[in-house]
């Protein structure tokens, strides 16, 4: 009860402010989506967490929310949310990707920070066969003559398949590292079908459904599970 009572506040506080911070992307002629509800959601509620689990070093924290606030700015570019006061042009999706590779980076920096007992040979092992499939899957599914998005697109592996190797090689170890592989693992899918439809032009069926719906469930998991992470470093916090 006494948990429930710390993160009550979350949802009516995020609902007011999500509710001011639309009417200002309205009173901007800034273009709002679905998912900008979302992602303030999380924000917010990392925020609230980052209070909550006090022993955690500000760092980490700080962490933490820069990853959400990153992967935000990067969806303001790919969602073309500013198209009315900036025309991007062929830079919309190296802008997102590079959101969204800074968020990545905050995120693997605040996961490095919690304790890992996975030994050399199995980061070695991790590493190598994430990355060898990650590659395989480029080369294959998105690649596009080399061009300059393909390019950046597999730059770009480098800050999911990091976070994603990371929490495999410690895959026994807790709940939240197993989480984290999981959820990783559907973001890169979801990413996957926006480098297959945007950089390969491969027509998916449900397209924007499946790339939304993905998104949704990877960003608010690794949210979930990097705030919540169960280990040594924080076992006296949750309680």
């Amino acid at each position: 009860m006494k948990n429930i009572e710390k993160w009550a506040i979350i949802v009516p506080v995020s609902v007011v402010v999500i509710w001011l911070i639309r009417e200002l992307y309205g009173a901007l002629n800034i273009t709002w989506s679905n998912g900008f509800t979302l992602q303030y959601m999380l924000i917010f509620y990392l925020i609230f967490g980052a209070f909550i689990y006090k022993e955690r070093p500000i760092i980490q924290k700080v962490s933490i929310i820069l990853g959400a606030v990153f992967c935000l700015v990067g969806d303001t570019f790919l969602a073309s949310a500013l198209v009315n006061h900036f025309n991007f042009g062929g830079l919309r999706m190296p802008l997102g990707m590079a959101g969204f590779f800074i968020g990545h980076a905050f995120w693997f920096v605040a996961m490095l920070m919690f304790p890992a007992k996975a030994t050399k040979k199995q980061y070695y092992l991790s590493y190598g066969i994430t990355f060898g499939i990650l590659l395989i899957l480029w080369f294959i599914l998105v690649n596009n003559n080399f061009d300059l998005l393909s390019i950046l697109s597999l730059v770009y592996c480098f800050a999911l398949g990091a976070p994603l190797s990371h929490s495999i090689a410690n895959f026994r170890q807790n709940l939240s590292f197993k989480l984290l592989a999981i959820f990783y693992a559907i973001f890169i899918f979801s990413d996957l079908l926006i480098g297959m439809h945007d950089i390969k032009g491969l027509d998916i069926p449900l397209y924007g459904f499946s790339v939304w719906f993905t998104y949704i469930i990877a960003l608010s998991g690794i949210s979930y599970s990097i705030l919540t992470f169960k280990g040594d470093q924080n076992e006296k916090t949750n309680e």
